[in-house]
């Protein structure tokens, strides 16, 4: 097999798994607005992409879950610089190996929600008065305003309060897989050794 060939199929490889990513990404974003979930559901196929292609990818996969979106929701373009900004983040953890404890995994995932409050909430409060677009998030924030919390205190916690689960489940979720995976390949390796 010539070395242009690999190539060839390694790229087709790439292409396959930013597609799959895409529409994970999307299929859970609409799940998760189906069925009014607390949460997001739409940045696995991102966190996956990032930590198997690296960060590029990763931010790639993230800005084009919000561009096919945006056909439903325009304004989710927008919110494309949070997705893109998971990508970057879970593309350069991966390389200092967060995925390799469980500690390390969930300082990851407070790190990404962390930076997802953080872009989400302006962007919320500069298209939607400060609206999560999600009902828990919105009850969350509605509840504290009425008891008095300062307004953009009460959109950050609405927006942490759906961002916190959803990037736990999702770096916990990866980080499951990934053990999995080694487990598999070491016991994989380990009947072919016996065969020896």
């Amino acid at each position: 097999m010539t070395d242009k060939k690999q190539n060839n199929i390694s790229g087709f490889k790439v292409f396959l798994i930013l597609f799959l990513c895409i529409v994970i990404n999307f299929i859970g974003k609409s799940f998760a607005d189906m069925y009014s979930l607390p949460m997001w559901m739409d940045a696995f196929g991102t966190v996956y992409s990032a930590y198997v292609l690296g960060l590029v990818c990763g931010a790639v996969v993230g800005a084009t879950n919000n561009i096919v979106y945006s056909f439903w929701n325009p304004m989710s373009l927008a919110y494309g610089i949070t997705s893109v900004a998971i990508g970057i983040l879970v593309g350069i953890a991966s390389r200092k190996n967060y995925f390799s404890t469980l500690f390390r995994a969930m300082s990851l995932a407070g790190n990404i929600t962390i930076v997802s409050v953080g872009i989400s909430t302006v962007l919320n409060l500069i298209f939607y008065a400060g609206n999560t677009g999600n009902l828990w998030g919105d009850g969350v924030r509605d509840f504290l305003i009425e008891k008095g919390v300062i307004r953009i205190i009460a959109c950050i916690i609405g927006e942490l309060y759906l961002d916190f689960l959803d990037k736990l489940v999702t770096i916990m979720a990866m980080f499951i897989m990934i053990r999995i995976c080694k487990h598999i390949k070491i016991h994989k390796n380990n009947k072919i050794y016996d065969r020896m």
